[in-house]
Formats: structure tokens, C-alpha cells, sequence
């Protein structure tokens, strides 16, 4: 590997397996969520992907925020047609709290699926049911018209949950907030849109900050 050479590794790589010279960690989801102890060198920078992952890390700069996303318009988008029902993932998340939700256990399960057949059943459905608190599909059901519901997480509440998540509006913490996620939904989506124009903000910052530790 070149002495030049820059790897950026997700809170799920443990250590520097490609014996990098120079490392950034980019925080993908809470440190130690996925079992994997989260170690940092003194030289490494330290990036995040939204506010709720570096929880409790008061080491990492405000300003490393790194949201870059590809967000797949070119699939999800409400087609209009006839709703029933509901359906779930569970991606990231736990089933803790699952009987907190009516009948979820009748809910067409998701996770493995295409992004094609996601959406397809984003539009079939009314409800969809997550039990990942931090995911783009959450997002994705909103842009097919389906009410994306969190399933809650214990010991979090839905202000607890909004504090440090980039999704403010239109998403449901718990069956209680349906309606008014009904409501805001397009706020969540012109929220997304104004979002988007950040990115390149963050990018920018990214490589300046690559450029002062590593240039």
C-alpha cells in the first residue's frame, strides 16, 4: 500500500487490517452497536454519519458530520394505487418492544428483499413498521406514501429519538404519532430535499480536514 494512501473504515472494522499510514473512522451507526469494540488511534480522524452515533464521544469534533447519501428517487415514489394492510423490517434493529405494536406479526416482512420489491410494497401498504429507529427507509416508505412507524426502542422516547436524528418530521414514534406523521409528511420531504444540498457542504469539509491532518 502506498504511503499516501488513505483508508476510511466503518465502526464495524476492528483495528487497521489493510495496515493503512493514515486511517479515518466514519461512524456508521453507534460504536459497539454491532458487537465490535470501538478502538482509535491518536492519529485517526473520526467522522459521523448523523449526531446519534457519536453519543457520549465528546472527542469527536462537532463539525465532523459526514452525511453522504444516495438516495434511490429512481425507485421509490408513490404510485398511486390501492393500500392495505402494513409491512416491517427489521434490518439493524432489535424485536425488542414488538408487542408494543398491534398485529405486526401479520405485516409482510421486508428484510432480504430487493429495493424494487420494497417499494413495490411501500405501495401496497398504508402502514410500514421498522424496527431499525435509524434508517433511510424510513424515508423511502414516506416518498411511496406509506406512514413509516419506529417501533420504540426501550428506554427511548420519541423527543430522545428526534434529538440526534436527521429525520424530524413525517416518520411515527410508535402507533400514537400515525396521524400526525400523516400530517407532516411533506415537511419529512422537502426536509430530505434541503439536506441534500448539504452534502456537498460536508464533503468539502471532509477533504479540508483530510488535507490539514494528512496533506
Amino acid at each position: 500500500m502506498a504511503k499516501t494512501a488513505i483508508v476510511v473504515y466503518p465502526e464495524t472494522i476492528r483495528g487497521n487490517p489493510f495496515g493503512a499510514p493514515r486511517v479515518v473512522r466514519w461512524l456508521l451507526h453507534k460504536p459497539d452497536f454491532f458487537g465490535v469494540p470501538f478502538e482509535v488511534s491518536k492519529d485517526d480522524l473520526v467522522f459521523f454519519y448523523q449526531d446519534a452515533f457519536r453519543e457520549g464521544l465528546s472527542e469527536i469534533d462537532d463539525d465532523n458530520l459526514l452525511m453522504v447519501r444516495w438516495l434511490r428517487t429512481d425507485i421509490y415514489s408513490n404510485t398511486g394505487g390501492t393500500r392495505s394492510g402494513s409491512c416491517r423490517m427489521k434490518r439493524k434493529g432489535s424485536l425488542v418492544g414488538m408487542n408494543a405494536v398491534p398485529d405486526i406479526d401479520e405485516s409482510i416482512p421486508l428484510d432480504g428483499l430487493s429495493h424494487e420489491q420494497i417499494a413495490d410494497s411501500f405501495n401496497k401498504t398504508d402502514i410500514f413498521f421498522c424496527h431499525d429507529a435509524y434508517t433511510i427507509y424510513l424515508y423511502y416508505a414516506a416518498l411511496c406514501g406509506c406512514v413509516p412507524v419506529v417501533v420504540p426502542e426501550n428506554g427511548t422516547n420519541g423527543y430522545d429519538w428526534r434529538k440526534n436524528y436527521a429525520l424530524k418530521w413525517g416518520v411515527a414514534y410508535g402507533c400514537e404519532e400515525i396521524e400526525w406523521a400523516k400530517k407532516t409528511r411533506e415537511r419529512l420531504l422537502q426536509s430530505v430535499s434541503e439536506q441534500q444540498k448539504s452534502e456537498l457542504i460536508y464533503l468539502n469539509r471532509f477533504l479540508q480536514k483530510l488535507y490539514r491532518r494528512f496533506g
